[in-house]
């Protein structure tokens, strides 16, 4: 950390380090830069919008915008001096002035992919659609995909139960929900050992169809036949118990998993367990047996589920369920600056990406147009970012 900024924070590395991270534009060395370009902005804008005192402007202003006195430039960067009277909001600091998008939950690399009503799908394939993804109150949310362009990304590595590893690219402000409380963090702040939370659904809604089950057995005896996704979900749980009956294992100590030679049969396993709201792990495979085997968690399913004698009993004497939850294993800079993107979830801000994981959703502001209007509907969208992190 260079000296001056330090000085200015008067010795406090952390206060430097947030500052310089998170809110310094390109080529600003202390925060007396930044409050400079602030108040060279909002002046700009002043400047533009000079307040009228005829009742009849287009304006519209409020009575003391009408009264207060017209501010220079000088006077607005001494309001943001030393942080002495007005402190900006993140977004504002980090964005005003630098003619750049601002965002405080940022994306996902292209082949992330996110679980939606017709399973899991990479988000790049999704970009330009509404498409319903499982949001975080565990419903099927019709929501915009879009494109944020090219941005640095950070490698984030998960583990789950001791033997499951993954890698996600995404930017380093995205933001997560960590532990039971859901507490958000961002990429950049994740630590190892962080918990992430995952997000499912219930089957105790569901009955089991009979139609299902016998096309789950046929369907593997005429090699492969799936039936649609968007096929109701006792249909679909129905099916899935129809084919774990064939190629499905449950062992005495707990173990719940399907093993196959195609691995596209597993590829909609983990489909239809996603649109079911069940655990179903990555893929796998097992070397010595030269197939391909996920695992499912016994505690998801009710004793119907089961076919077999053999298989049901299993079920009963079973108490244990396999953890669910992804593990932070590191969080890694790269050097790769890549194409990125997000959905942007009603109401909830939130749905679900391979594994089960719950993310936040992005949330973009770009720099306000020069009118009125676009600057109330930007400072507007800052309310709403601010409210979503408490």
């Amino acid at each position: 950390m260079e000296d001056k900024v330090l000085d200015y924070f008067n010795g406090d590395e952390l206060a430097a380090s947030t500052w310089k991270n998170k809110y310094a534009a390109s080529g600003e060395n202390t925060p007396d830069d930044t409050h400079k370009r602030l108040a060279n902005e909002f002046f700009r804008i002043e400047e533009k919008f000079r307040w009228s005192k005829d009742p009849e402007s287009s304006l519209k202003l409020s009575n003391y915008g009408y009264s207060r006195e017209h501010l220079t430039e000088e006077k607005i960067y001494n309001l943001f001096k030393d942080y002495k009277y007005i402190i900006p909001g993140g977004s504002v600091m980090s964005g005003a002035g630098t003619n750049g998008l601002v965002s405080l939950s940022n994306c996902f690399r292209g082949d992330v992919k996110v679980l939606t009503r017709d399973g899991f799908i990479p988000i790049k394939d999704l970009v330009g659609k509404n498409v319903e993804v499982f949001g975080g109150n565990k419903k099927w949310i019709l929501s915009p995909i879009k494109s944020y362009g090219k941005q640095p990304l950070m490698k984030l590595t998960l583990r789950r139960n001791l033997v499951e590893n993954k890698e996600i690219y995404c930017t380093k402000n995205h933001k997560w929900f960590v532990d039971v409380n859901r507490k958000i963090k961002e990429t950049g702040e994740l630590k190892s050992g962080d918990i992430l939370s995952s997000q499912y659904g219930s089957l105790v809604k569901y009955n089991i169809n009979h139609s299902g089950i016998t096309h789950g057995i046929l369907g593997f005896a005429e090699n492969n036949c799936y039936p649609c996704i968007r096929e109701d979900e006792e249909y679909l749980l129905g099916w899935l118990a129809g084919f774990f009956s064939i190629r499905g294992y449950i062992t005495p100590t707990g173990k719940m998993y399907i093993k196959s030679f195609n691995k596209r049969d597993l590829e909609y396993i983990q489909n239809v367990c996603g649109v079911l709201g069940v655990f179903c792990s990555d893929i796998e495979f097992i070397e010595v047996d030269n197939c391909y085997k996920v695992n499912l968690n016994v505690g998801d399913f009710g004793k119907t589920f089961f076919i077999s004698d053999q298989q049901r009993s299993y079920f009963s004497a079973i108490e244990k369920e396999i953890p669910k939850d992804w593990e932070v294993v590191s969080v890694e800079d790269t050097d790769l600056i890549e194409e990125v993107y997000c959905a942007e979830v009603p109401e909830v801000h939130s749905f679900t990406i391979e594994g089960n994981i719950l993310t936040h959703n992005c949330f973009v502001i770009g720099s306000p147009k020069d009118s009125y209007a676009d600057i109330m509907k930007t400072r507007s969208e800052q309310a709403q970012l601010m409210k979503r992190r408490k």
